[in-house]
């Protein structure tokens, strides 16, 4: 007959001792606070609105969806249409392209500044010819 030892297999939670809650409470006040969103009066909000649309005879980007990229961040696909970003007050690089088979096409790079509580808005149109750069200017 097998003995189950308490405490030891799958699903087992490890037992909390008083050096664990200790440093768990150390980890919880000296967190990084820089994770959560910057929302205090010393960096204000601002919005930047981009509104993508195609041309119907390129039926080929119902397939491909736009990734935006702001002050060189993590691209992020998005869908056609209009999209919102929340960004601080201040100088921001917007980038759009459309990943396509092997390659990015209808790239475009933008430089807007945004006040604080203030919307820019931008429009941006793929190329019609798939290899050209794309078009992204303010509304």
């Amino acid at each position: 007959m097998a003995r189950t030892v308490p405490g030891v297999g799958f699903g087992a939670r490890p037992r909390r001792t008083r050096r664990t809650r200790k440093l768990t409470r150390v980890a919880l006040r000296h967190s990084n606070s820089s994770a959560l969103p910057i929302t205090d009066q010393r960096h204000p909000l601002g919005t930047i609105s981009i509104k993508s649309s195609f041309l119907f005879l390129q039926w080929i980007f119902f397939i491909f969806k736009p990734t935006i990229s702001i002050d060189g961040g993590e691209p992020q696909k998005t869908k056609w249409g209009t999209t919102t970003h929340e960004v601080p007050a201040g100088s921001h690089t917007v980038h759009i392209e459309i990943p396509y088979v092997f390659t990015k096409v209808g790239k475009a790079t933008e430089t807007v500044d945004v006040a604080a509580g203030e919307t820019v808005s931008l429009a941006y149109k793929p190329p019609l010819w798939i290899f050209m750069k794309g078009r992204l200017k303010t509304a």
